[in-house]
């Protein structure tokens, strides 16, 4: 297949380019337009204190732009000559589309309200080829001027707006076509579906329907697994944050109280450094080894030599090879010893050599692993709690709802239907909740329109 582009076509995506450099570009970048297209565009173009209508400055830019581009013979592009069109192909159509949308959001083209110097007028086309003459002379020329604008319902009882999804049909009656709901066997005309509202509910396939998709079972199923989904997402990401939280803030305590430690023996050792009394040295730095987390502990001089540790038998060649470090905090990975944080501190601001205190990372790693298991635990207590919480809230919410479905499918279809015990239906018409108005009204609406009800199939 060639994939390359008609040098037709490519000629008129230039002529395109230039006219855009000559007479849209210049129209975005005046009066501050470009805010209708940059992250100022929804503010810009919805006028919020106007039920988010469109605001007034933002339609008459895109008129201005439809005129221009009109004029210059760009607009109809895709319609018949009689129109004022080039004839365009579906070829060249997409060719074009996918042009203007390469170049950007921008007045050229803005894929959001399908506005485009090249227009798309599928509805054009077809009152040209279906309409009444009547219909063209007004709609037409308009639609092009932005004076009328046509649009189709998206909607109907019992949907939303999924325009694949629609029971809604249409038969034609004489020269008419007569709208119907294909909810009511029969295919009974909206007229008569509006004037005959207790049938709808009534009618036995309205019955079914609601047996076979509005089953409380099911209701419940969906509600618990949502409500599971989101419990865990909770539980989740509250056990990530805390050990992000646990351990951000446990290895900054571990920092601080090795640097306290190294500080103590930096100001202890000043004195017995100055006298070089080195057994001393050595005993004040074994004693430091005796608290919880401290592995080693070394001095070195002026030099970066050292002078005293606790190292047994000898001081790691990592150590021993390093650069000396005055000050501050860094990993270390002692073969044969483990992980460490190791903290300097410079003894007489340095003159008198520094102190290193090496803490051990499996401690802090045991302590956070230790706050981390409570976090869980006390979450999944949470969890579990509020599962069963939410199904027995569930449960005793689904048999109200129960008992109002039977008791609606009695009223409608009696005939079918096994009766409501007098306890449950006189429970349901006495409550003082949205059950309750729901079982009267029900219960009215069977009363008032005993004509209407129809004995099952």
């Amino acid at each position: 297949m060639n994939f390359d582009i008609p040098a037709e076509i490519a000629a008129y995506l230039r002529e395109l380019d230039a006219f855009i450099d000559r007479e849209i570009k210049p129209l975005e970048s005046q009066d501050d337009n470009i805010r209708f297209f940059d992250h100022r565009r929804e503010h810009a173009r919805t006028d919020w204190d106007n039920d988010g209508q469109p605001r007034h400055e933002w339609e008459e830019l895109l008129a201005e732009m439809k005129r221009r581009a009109d004029k210059a013979g760009h607009l109809r592009f895709g319609l018949p000559k009689e129109l004022g069109g080039k004839e365009g192909s579906n070829l060249a159509m997409a060719i074009i589309r996918e042009h203007l949308a390469h170049k950007g959001l921008g007045l050229h083209n803005d894929l959001q309200n399908e506005s485009s110097i090249v227009g798309n007028f599928p509805v054009v086309l077809l009152l040209h080829r279906f309409g009444t003459q009547e219909q063209k002379d007004r709609y037409i020329e308009g639609m092009f001027k932005g004076t009328e604008r046509i649009g189709f319902g998206l909607t109907e009882p019992l949907h939303g707006s999924d325009a694949t999804f629609m029971e809604t049909t249409a038969v034609k009656q004489g020269g008419d076509w007569v709208r119907h709901y294909a909810i009511l066997d029969g295919d009974v005309p909206l007229e008569l579906a509006e004037a005959q509202g207790a049938r709808v509910f009534n009618h036995p396939r309205a019955i079914r329907d609601c047996n076979e998709k509005m089953t409380i079972a099911r209701f419940l199923r969906s509600t618990m697994f949502s409500i599971f989904l989101l419990f865990g997402l909770v539980a989740v990401s509250t056990t990530a944050l805390c050990v992000y939280t646990v351990d951000k803030q446990l290895s900054s305590q571990y920092v601080a109280n090795s640097a306290a430690i190294a500080q103590t023996i930096a100001n202890s050792s000043t004195d017995i450094i100055l006298n070089r009394d080195m057994s001393t040295l050595q005993s004040l730095i074994d004693q430091f080894k005796e608290i919880q987390g401290v592995k080693y502990l070394y001095i070195t001089n002026e030099q970066g030599e050292i002078i005293a540790h606790t190292f047994v038998p000898g001081v790691p060649k990592e150590i021993a090879s390093a650069a000396p470090q005055m000050s501050g905090a860094v990993d270390r990975r002692l073969p044969g010893y483990g992980e460490f944080i190791e903290v300097s501190n410079p003894i007489l601001d340095g003159n008198a050599g520094s102190a290193h205190v090496g803490m051990d990372k499996g401690f802090i790693t045991l302590k956070i692993q230790t706050a981390i298991g409570q976090q869980i635990y006390l979450i999944s207590i949470i969890f579990i709690v509020g599962i069963v919480g939410t199904f027995v809230l569930l449960i005793r919410a689904a048999g109200p709802l129960r008992a109002l479905t039977s008791y609606a499918q009695h009223l409608a279809v009696p005939d079918r239907a096994a009766p409501t015990p007098p306890e449950v239906e006189d429970g349901l018409l006495r409550r003082k909740d949205e059950i309750g108005q729901l079982a009267r009204l029900y219960r009215h609406l069977a009363e008032s329109s005993p004509t209407e009800r129809e004995p099952a199939p």
